[in-house]
């Protein structure tokens, strides 16, 4: 009995988070550009009370960048694994080609 990995799979899968991280990034940059637009016409108590809102959404401490963050370091987990899978299966099969066969 043999486990057998697709190491290539952690690869394909890290670039699928990290476009998705690309991707949430464009769209609160878009986001926070049309906030900042908003605040140049806008004015008032409403103003404050939003932009101060919207900070919370945006800033680093924010759920939004916890969650980027969190997603980049799964990212490179699935690289290194990735790796690690890798060189174990080749490794192995290095291995193997020493073991004399009957």
């Amino acid at each position: 009995m043999y486990i057998s990995v697709d190491h290539s799979r952690f690869k394909v899968t890290a670039k699928a988070v990290d476009d998705y991280i690309s991707s949430v990034d464009s769209n609160m940059a878009r986001a926070n550009s049309e906030v900042s637009s908003l605040s140049i016409i806008w004015e008032g108590k409403d103003k404050v009370y939003f932009n101060q809102e919207w900070n919370k959404v945006y800033d680093k401490d924010s759920t939004y960048k916890k969650m980027t963050n969190s997603l980049s370091s799964y990212s490179e987990l699935l690289r290194y694994a990735g790796e690690q899978y890798k060189n174990a299966q080749s490794k192995a099969y290095d291995r193997s080609l020493w073991l004399q066969v009957y």
